[in-house]
């Protein structure tokens, strides 16, 4: 049985823009309706990277968006420095755009570049892929691969060349 000021309210599947607040209406017979308010803050963190290479010029831009307000670094500035825009919502929620400009995109591909996102609740690794490195090493694989099929192919060669001459 529902007793009047002893009620709760569950909300499930919440995501940052349901923070706010509502009001719960309650019908009792034979008193009528009352109205309680309650609010919901729902705190997280989201964040996504995205960059483009032209003529060995990287661009890499990092997003987060988040309550309470995120912190956007990188792992290395490569010499540069990240330019930052900060946008706060009015439900409180803070979006922050960082963008940092790399001209040696060589040095990128030894070290790496990862975005780190992170506020009270939450911390995230993004990781800057670079298509060219994934398809660079795929490419050295193949040759490898090849050279070994060469040498494997000739090393047979010879033993059976030698057996034929050793029979005659």
């Amino acid at each position: 049985s529902l007793v009047l000021n002893e009620s709760s309210i569950t909300f499930w599947d919440t995501r940052m823009d349901d923070s706010g607040c509502y009001t719960c209406l309650f019908n009792t017979f034979p008193f009528g309706s009352f109205s309680g308010r309650t609010c919901l803050t729902v705190f997280g963190l989201n964040a996504s990277v995205h960059y483009n290479i032209s003529e060995g010029h990287l661009i890499a831009i990092c997003n987060a968006v988040g309550f309470p307000e995120p912190t956007v670094t990188w792992n290395n500035l490569f010499n540069s420095t990240p330019t930052q825009e900060t946008v706060r919502h009015t439900n409180g929620m803070v979006s922050i755009t960082s963008k940092l400009e790399v001209y040696n995109t060589q040095s990128i591909s030894a070290q790496g570049l990862t975005c780190r996102v992170s506020n009270t609740n939450e911390k995230m690794e993004l990781p800057v892929k670079m298509k060219g490195e994934e398809g660079s090493s795929l490419l050295w694989l193949m040759i490898i691969v090849g050279i070994l099929i060469v040498i494997i192919a000739l090393t047979v060669t010879l033993c059976w060349k030698k057996r034929i001459c050793r029979r005659s």
